[in-house]
């Protein structure tokens, strides 16, 4: 096979290769030495800023304001260089540091040490702004770092020595004391590692102690110009706050760099040496010089350079003697800088390297294999890989780039294009490297190639790894692992390879019909779990690279394998994984999800997003997802979210969001056709919910647009309710029969001031109102009812009355509230007079009686006989409702008269109970008192069935009952709720289920199967119906406990056109899919078990 190696290069034994991702056809004139510049993750986005005090080159007129203007502007590119946007910073001073959060949003940190974030999508203000100390100097040594998908910056301030460390998530500042009389030139953050953590070093090995990338403390390890390394910890963490780890031979230069690795395994410190080498007072080469030539003159060519002589004196009195002749040395030696590198505490130092003849040094690294310098010869910048004995070096441009350290990798984007260093995996170089060819990898990419070219010898190729290799399982994740890191034209031979292999040994005797063996790598979805395509084992390792959380790696052989395991058996201290997993099914898991990052990758690059496997699994899809909405790429993240199986939804409303926000010129017919068009890629999606999205933008029309198309009382009382309109959210539930939503639409518009004043216009304007006003309020808020009653509307007399016998009622006061009684007796009385006047006016012609005071509707006059007609038909309307007025005034009155008297009888019957039973039963509702007696009553039949013969039997409470129901008159329906309340409350009481009939005369099981629900007695409703002959409202009354072994037997009966019935019926409702899937999934497992029995 023609694989292109001769670009691979070998380095400490590894092999490494430069990929280009991307060539642009016309080279960018944009320059990025002079501007901070930040690349967010996963191959997204660049962010560019002009330096603090950098010069800004202009060309023609333009004045101070708009330079200023520029300094505090961020440009936004792809990766490939076509613009985004240009986010016009909110800052009272100039940009110090840009960075990206792995969800895609813009972070800047500004010379007064505020933080600002900003969305792509809505860059014209930011979405916060944190200020992490007042009064202070210019920042140093800032950068913002993302560790486990979480965004810190850091920071240092002269004035008080002092760390700041902002948590972007939690919001949390901590401040970090610098020890005194040190000088810091470089820091980073570090996560201490939680102790006890465990890598699998191979499959029957025992585990060694590695670091664990779950969060523990954070530090911040600062590389001094002293030459020390210390560990600082936050001034609010108990114990140690100052701890030197490392002391190196000399004092560093202020331009030295501190970094560890992407996996926090390694430390490395770069110090400049020689030309290089830079202190508080900066030693440019040509002073440097200056200083040697002086040395080497005699007294009179001293003399004759006396002005050279001062300068050099004034600078060496800033230096020991020691130190100049370091300098001198190091110059001499053309020593360019010393890279050390520590474990990941710098506690033991690993290798030294020692770099000569370059300039303008910047340290990064290769992935965690190996740091790389980035530095320019001859007018040329390289970047190189060094040892002490070799060195691999790659030469980029004249131009400064852009570099990134990435998981697996170093991102380099330059003005031509982007490109990425990798190492080569070992498990590539034995399958493609002409040297390895006979190594077991290369023979499972050659058995498949014979096999797809129809060669016999395929079989034998096969048969012989079999032979070889005991570990087949190792050699399978290796072949997947080499597909992820490659291209497409690759990848897909990598992974079919490894399905041809898994198959063809299967089964020995079927490997000629592939099609019947397919299932093993099929996939396997359900709606109720978008997890559910993997096994259970696999499921945690899904779930952490959909979120991006930090997963365990399995190495082998000192190289990484893509196997993760559940942390239970890290947290173990013995055993191997194969004794927790099946190794086989979890070779199919890895493969579905390598086969779906490896497509989601593909993906990406079509968007300009240029990125890896290995990143996307640090990273996470659902913060690729999010990155991919900053820059309203919702198609793409509709297909990465169907890929995945993810919710599809939210993408759909951000796109909605963000056409109406761009779009505010738009009709609402117009924006309603595009939103239903978008909405074909999420067809389950509800119009509702896409409405009830739209009224935050404020297009209130548009949303009752798209509710026509969906009709839906709650969405239509939901609207009304976000949108403030608590009248109309109040009618419509009560239009649509929905009780439960005219309460709760009642109760939120007592509790908005504008609700109330609309709630007391509905009132005047439509009686029927006012008795659900009433009885909604009278015992819940009596308070509101008396501040209506004190107010100057109509009808208050009723609302003082009520809001009195309540205060009554609940200090138990009976006298009191019998004295209310009668003042409501006397209104009611009042009211019927009234009546009657109007009743006799109304046969007189006195069309104006009355209605001076008790009608709010304007008095009509009759101004001229021409008009007398229409004046007569008018009043006469007047007329209707004010008697209409007066008949609602006494049948309300006679309805509280009643509701009263019921409730003192109540008074007096739990008066007397509470006397007998030795309990206090005084405010309980008839429900309450009527389950206790029902309670009381069952006990007492248990103990007699259990104890027959005792004498210690408490008695029953038959005659108390049938005295309580009989002087309160309740009603059957209260009863049997009682009875079935008062069984739920111990499994002792079931036994009275059988006489439920016997008792309330075969009540409607439909009406059972409600109470039960309501007192979620499950058990009680499931049997009650069975009862019922229609296997359609069974079926539906078992939908709603959610019984999906009945629902299945249900389907098995009815046959399949009444189940394509059922399922039209409910199929718009919220949820329906998912209710579906999760029946024919529970069908699937009845099938498949009564195959097994």
């Amino acid at each position: 096979m023609n694989y292109p190696t001769r670009n691979w290069r070998l380095f400490n034994k590894q092999f490494y290769r430069m990929q280009s991702l991307f060539d642009l056809e016309q080279k960018s004139t944009m320059n990025f030495a002079n501007q901070l510049s930040a690349v967010s993750s996963c191959g997204g986005l660049i962010a560019l800023a002009f330096k603090p005090n950098e010069i800004i080159q202009v060309t023609g007129k333009i004045s101070q304001d708009e330079i200023e203007k520029k300094r505090k502007t961020v440009q936004v590119f792809y990766q490939n260089m076509v613009p985004v946007c240009n986010v016009p910073a909110s800052l009272n001073s100039a940009i110090n540091q840009v960075g990206w959060t792995s969800s895609g949003q813009l972070v800047v940190l500004s010379e007064d040490f505020c933080v600002y974030t900003y969305s792509i999508s809505d860059y014209q203000f930011p979405t916060s702004t944190i200020l992490l100390v007042e009064n202070q100097s210019q920042p140093q040594l800032s950068k913002i770092t993302t560790i486990n998908n979480n965004t810190y910056i850091l920071t240092y301030s002269i004035k008080t020595n002092s760390f700041y460390v902002l948590d972007l998530q939690s919001e949390q500042i901590l401040i970090i004391t610098c020890p005194p009389k040190q000088k810091p030139v470089s820091a980073e953050i570090l996560i201490d590692s939680k102790p006890g953590s465990l890598l699998y070093q191979d499959f029957n090995s025992q585990p060694r102690k590695i670091r664990n990338l779950v969060n523990g403390d954070l530090s911040v390890v600062v590389l001094m110009q002293s030459g020390a390394l210390f560990k600082l910890k936050p001034n609010c963490v108990s114990g140690r706050d100052v701890e030197q780890l490392q002391q190196l031979k000399s004092s560093v230069s202020t331009t030295s760099q501190l970094m560890f690795d992407p996996t926090y395994q390694f430390c490395a410190v770069m110090q400049p040496q020689g030309a290089n080498f830079q202190t508080t007072n900066v030693f440019k080469p040509d002073l440097i010089q200056k200083i040697i030539d002086i040395q080497k003159m005699n007294n009179d060519e001293k003399a004759k350079l006396e002005g050279d002589m001062k300068n050099a004196y004034k600078i060496m009195q800033t230096l020991t003697f020691q130190e100049i002749d370091d300098l001198i040395n190091s110059f001499n030696k053309n020593l360019a800088c010393i890279v050390t590198i520590f474990d990941y505490n710098c506690e033991q130092k690993l290798t030294e390297i020692n770099v000569q003849d370059a300039t303008n040094l910047e340290l990064f690294w290769v992935g965690n294999n190996s740091p790389a310098l980035l530095y320019k010869n001859n007018n040329e910048y390289h970047v190189g890989l060094f040892n002490n004995s070799t060195s691999i070096k790659y030469k980029i441009g004249a131009q400064y780039p852009i570099l990134k350290t990435e998981t697996d990798g170093l991102r380099i984007v330059t003005q031509t294009g982007i490109q990425m260093l990798y190492q080569v995996l070992h498990s590539i170089k034995q399958t493609f490297h002409p040297e390895y060819a006979s190594s077991e990898q290369a023979h499972l990419l050659e058995a498949y190639l014979n096999y797809m070219n129809g060669h016999f010898d395929s079989d034998q190729l096969t048969r012989n790894l079999q032979e070889r290799n005991q570990d087949l399982q190792h050699l399978l994740m290796q072949a997947i692992q080499s597909a992820e890191s490659e291209s497409e034209q690759y990848s897909d031979m990598l992974y079919d390879s490894v399905r041809y292999f898994k198959l063809l040994t299967s089964d020995q005797q079927k490997h000629n019909s592939l099609a019947e063996s397919i299932q093993d790598f099929s996939i396997r979805r359900a709606a109720d779990c978008s997890y559910r395509y993997v096994s259970g084992s696999f499921q945690p390792v899904l779930k952490a690279v959909i979120e991006g959380k930090p997963v365990q790696l399995l190495y082998k052989n000192g190289e990484i394998i893509d196997i993760y395991w559940d942390r239970a058996v890290f947290d173990s201290t013995s055993g191997s994984p194969g004794d927790q997993f099946d190794i086989k099914q979890l070779i199919t898991d890895q493969y579905v999800l390598s086969k779906k990052l490896h497509g989601c990758v593909s993906l990406l690059q079509k968007n300009n997003f240029y990125t890896s496997v290995q990143q996307l699994k640090q990273v996470g899809i659902q913060n690729v997802i999010q990155q991919l909405f900053s820059v309203q790429k919702h198609a793409a993240a509709v297909s990465i979210s169907r890929l995945f199986e993810l919710n599809q939804e939210p993408i759909v409303i951000d796109y909605v969001l963000q056409l109406i926000q761009k779009s505010p010129q738009s009709t609402d017919k117009e924006l309603e056709q595009k939103i239903l068009q978008k909405k074909l890629l999420v067809p389950s999606l509800p119009l509702r919910t896409v409405a009830l999205a739209v009224v935050s933008k404020g297009r209130n029309r548009l949303a009752r647009m798209l509710l026509e198309r969906e009709p839906s009382t709650e969405a239509k009382v939901q609207l009304n309710l976000k949108i403030g309109d608590y009248a109309s959210a109040f009618k419509q539930a009560l239009r649509g029969g929905e009780p439960n939503l005219a309460h709760q639409a009642l109760q939120l518009a007592t509790e908005d001031t504008n609700g109330l004043r609309q709630m007391v216009q509905l009132i005047n304007q439509d009686f029927s109102v006012l008795r659900i006003f009433f009885q909604a309020n009278r015992i819940l808020k009596p308070d509101l009812l008396y501040s209506l009653g004190t107010s100057s509307q109509p009808n208050n007399y009723i609302f003082i009355a009520e809001a009195q016998y309540r205060k009554a009622r609940a200090s138990k006061n009976v006298k009191q509230a019998q004295s209310f009684l009668e003042e409501c007796q006397i209104t009611t009385k009042l009211a019927k007079e009234r009546h009657i006047q109007l009743q006799k006016a109304q046969k007189k012609g006195e069309v104006d009686f009355e209605l001076k005071t008790e009608s709010d509707l304007e008095k009509i006059k009759a101004k001229t006989d021409d008009l007398l007609s229409e004046t007569e038909q008018i009043d006469g309307q007047k007329i209707i409702e004010t008697e209409n007025k007066f008949m609602h005034i006494s049948l309300l009155q006679n309805d509280f008269q009643d509701i009263l008297q019921a409730e003192i009888d109540l008074l007096k019957q739990q008066k007397e109970l509470s006397e007998q039973f030795k309990k206090n039963l005084q405010g309980l509702s008839v429900f309450d008192t009527l389950v206790f007696l029902y309670t009381k009553q069952m006990q007492s039949d248990y103990d007699k069935e259990a104890r027959r013969g005792a004498e210690d039997l408490q008695p029953g409470c038959q005659r108390e009952i049938d005295s309580f129901i009989k002087a309160l008159n309740v009603s059957q329906e209260i009863q049997l709720s009682a009875t079935l309340k008062a069984i739920t409350t111990n499994s002792n009481y079931y036994s009275n289920l059988t006489t439920l009939n016997k008792q309330f005369k075969k009540p409607d099981p439909h009406v059972i199967f409600k109470i039960a629900k309501q007192l979620n007695a499950v058990q009680t409703a499931v049997q009650f119906i069975k009862e019922i002959e229609n296997d359609a409202q069974k079926f539906r009354l078992f939908l709603q406990l959610r019984q999906d072994t009945e629902c299945v037997s249900i389907f098995r009966k009815i046959g399949a056109e009444k189940l394509k019935e059922i399922h039209g019926e409910f199929y718009g409702q919220s949820g329906a899919q998912a209710v579906i899937q999760r029946l024919l999934v529970e069908l699937d497992m009845t099938t498949l078990s009564g195959k097994t029995k």
